[in-house]
């Protein structure tokens, strides 16, 4: 952008100066300090070129000589008679506040020696792009020129001699300058406008020219001058306003107006990126048609995803920011299967109750993922009830449950032996079967004619592998039999005793007989030898 300022300028030049420097030369020996600050003031304001509203410059107390001294030449010691102040028009300068881009400040430093040096000239130019007061603040050590007038005795009399020297002020002069422009000048502000956001496209530009002249070609200037720029941020033009007229007084607004040019389509897309599907789930996908967007260039639109059944985004976003450009552009959605919700298998026995040991299996997937399910075949000690055909299903949406009844297998059968204590069977064995695996039981011995039992009942748990039990009886007591002993005739020969022994156990008396009849021969034996000796 190119800023066009106004420049403001006041000149104080050294030949304009130097005549009223030497009226103030004679005026100053009689002026007080007061009234030297004001001459000076006027001096400055009666040459500038511009009008200056204020002139600061606290002189008071700046410019005393040092009176009392005296400098001793070789004719004899002076006597101060005057003493005058003049300023010379040659500051050393600085500048507070002032942007020195803004301002710039030339000098001429006077020469060394007398009054009939020329004075030192400023130049102050100040540049501003609004039409305001421009103000500055510039601190002046000025080199000022002093004369002295003094009274000289000599032989033949008295005389009076003025010298001139000069010297620098040991402390700054402050300065506040204020200039006001003349109101010669209008000022054009153009803008570049878009107008579908109201916004600048362009930094604005600012002319100025004569009040009364015409504008038209320094407006049109402006606009050559960026018209391909704006081209080329692909802006056509539409219309323009006060970009023809005069300067006036103030500034005027002109506008040159603009749109975007149109940017190129967008196609977006939305695409299937799973690799393999089955008919049911390319049928939800379907065949979705591009959606078309279109836009000024530069302009950001917004993509959406589609809502699709059973699908969503790889990314999980539902909207991307896409900016337009002068050409077309393709973009894409990628779509993936959602998560089905799982389907459980069960394996329960025939109350609903869960097989110990035996997990429920689990099937997840996509949706619309095809499932095929057949029963266990083998849990041990267990019998499928159901159906053994497979059953084939979708995973969905939904939770899906699938149940197998089993029953307990039967166990290996019981084999119950009832024996003697001396291991002989007493009674033919029982056999237990159909009894369900790992079920309880508990068998009571039963009831043999003659025998009794050891152990009243048996119990265990039925398993895969046949068991044998045995009941061990012992035989009761049988009646005891008595034993008599008599003799042909029928007479008790002994005591008659009891013999015990287990029922139908065989006994034997033979030996307490053949001790009898032992006694018996003895007896007899005796008795004869008796009868003999009584002979």
């Amino acid at each position: 952008m190119i800023l066009i300022f106004p420049f403001f300028t006041f000149v104080l030049e050294p030949k304009v100066v130097y005549a009223a420097l030497e009226q103030r030369v004679e005026a100053a020996k009689n002026e007080s300090k007061a009234e030297l600050t004001e001459n000076v003031k006027r001096i400055i304001q009666s040459n500038s070129e511009q009008r200056i509203n204020t002139v600061t410059t606290p002189l008071t107390n700046k410019f005393s000589y040092k009176t009392g001294e005296s400098t001793k030449y070789s004719e004899g010691g002076p006597t101060w008679k005057k003493e005058a102040y003049v300023i010379s028009m040659n500051p050393i300068y600085t500048t507070v506040g002032v942007d020195n881009n803004l301002l710039s400040i030339d000098y001429k430093r006077p020469g060394n020696g007398t009054t009939k040096t020329d004075p030192s000239s400023i130049s102050i130019t100040a540049k501003t792009n609004k039409k305001i007061d421009t103000s500055f603040l510039l601190e002046v050590r000025s080199v000022y020129t002093v004369f002295h007038t003094l009274e000289r005795e000599v032989f033949w009399g008295s005389s009076e001699q003025t010298l001139y020297s000069q010297d620098v002020l040991d402390k700054p002069i402050s300065i506040r300058v204020h200039v006001t422009k003349a109101n010669e000048e209008g000022a054009v502000k153009v803008s570049y406008t878009d107008v579908d956001t109201g916004k600048s496209i362009m930094n604005e530009s600012v002319i100025h020219g004569k009040i009364g002249n015409s504008y038209n070609q320094d407006v049109q200037k402006d606009y050559t001058a960026k018209k391909e720029y704006i081209k080329n941020q692909h802006y056509k033009y539409v219309g323009e306003k006060n970009t023809t007229g005069s300067y006036r007084d103030g500034e005027i607004n002109a506008e040159y107006q603009f749109e975007r040019e149109q940017g190129g389509n967008v196609s977006v897309n939305h695409v299937n990126a799973e690799s393999t599907l089955n008919d049911k789930q390319r049928e939800a996908f379907g065949s979705p048609t591009p959606d078309i967007l279109t836009g000024k260039y530069g302009d950001t639109v917004t993509a959406k995803a589609k809502k699709m059944a059973h699908y969503e985004t790889i990314d999980g976003k539902e909207e991307m920011g896409i900016k337009l450009d002068e050409k077309p552009q393709q973009q894409s959605f990628k779509y993936k299967l959602k998560q089905a919700k799982p389907l459980t298998v069960k394996y329960v026995d025939e109350d609903g109750n869960t097989i110990p040991g035996v997990d429920h299996k689990i099937i997840s997937g996509k949706w619309g993922d095809k499932y095929t399910v057949t029963p266990r075949e083998e849990i041990p000690f267990y019998t499928l009830v159901d159906s053994s055909e497979k059953k084939e299903g979708y995973l969905t949406d939904d939770n899906q449950e699938i149940v197998y009844h089993y029953k307990v297998s039967e166990g290996a059968p019981i084999v119950i032996h009832y024996v003697d204590e001396k291991g002989k069977t007493i009674h033919p064995d029982k056999k237990l079967t159909g009894l369900n695996y790992g079920s309880k039981f508990k068998e009571q011995a039963i009831n043999i004619d003659h025998y009794r039992q050891k152990k009243d009942e048996i119990s265990g748990q039925v398993t895969d592998k046949q068991q044998e039990i045995t009941f061990v009886y012992e035989k009761n007591d049988g009646k005891p039999v008595i034993v008599r002993f008599k003799d042909d005739k029928g007479r008790l020969i002994d005591e008659s005793y009891l013999m015990y022994g287990k029922h139908d156990e065989s006994f034997d008396g033979s030996e307490k007989n053949k001790a009898i009849q032992d006694i018996l021969k003895t007896v007899e034996n005796r008795s004869l030898y008796t009868t003999r000796n009584s002979r």
